[in-house]
């Protein structure tokens, strides 16, 4: 098998359980909008599966092969596709999902095995409750949504345009999760920064940034 279809696959199998596990995720973030306690009942409850320590090596595993297959991807296609804007965008998008998964990943592991934190809804919003922190996180989380939502349209229009002659179902596949993922990015943001009802984050989730 050619090593290009080799990384092309393992990419699709990663991306498939970090896929299935971003959308309980934003599902759990979206819960907030009720309120913290409903955020972290919901969390509790998903914990029971996705903190498995077989299934948290699979997504940690998911999550380097993701990183490493995709870096090798876009280095090989970049010069030959620079001339397609959809595929810039699903490049340009796919490298910030991969800075944050990273960082998002990191920072988690460091939270619960160094600084002893429960890396709950309190852990994610802690940044934005400390100047000049907050400047970071807010596009950070934000993007990070827009980017996931961004990469999908791409992927779909890219798989229309070999099925359908149809620009205006293809335009749509593009922009639709693109518009809803921006939306979710500012509902998801506004939440962790305080901004749809009073926020106390805990001093123990303060400290680590000197609030």
């Amino acid at each position: 098998m050619p090593s290009f279809l080799l990384h092309r696959r393992v990419h699709r199998a990663s991306a498939l359980c970090l896929g299935a596990f971003a959308v309980v995720h934003i599902g759990n973030h979206l819960t907030g909008l009720r309120g913290i306690e409903a955020h972290l009942a919901f969390m509790q409850a998903a914990r029971v599966i996705y903190r498995h320590p077989a299934v948290e090596a699979l997504l940690l595993a998911s999550a380097a092969l993701q990183a490493w297959s995709g870096v090798t991807l876009l280095s090989r296609s970049r010069l030959r596709n620079a001339a397609n804007p959809v595929i810039a965008l699903q490049h340009w998008s796919g490298a910030y999902l991969g800075f944050f998964l990273l960082v998002h990943v990191a920072a988690v592991l460091v939270g619960r095995g160094f600084l002893s934190l429960d890396t709950t809804w309190y852990f994610a919003a802690a940044g934005f409750h400390v100047r000049p922190f907050a400047w970071f996180f807010a596009p950070y989380y934000g993007l990070a949504v827009l980017a996931l939502g961004t990469h999908v349209g791409c992927a779909l229009h890219r798989r229309l345009v070999s099925t359908t002659q149809a620009p205006p179902l293809r335009q749509a596949a593009l922009l639709l999760p693109m518009i809803g993922a921006a939306v979710v990015g500012g509902l998801i943001v506004s939440m962790l920064a305080g901004w749809l009802y009073p926020v106390r984050v805990p001093p123990e989730y303060l400290a680590p940034f000197g609030g």
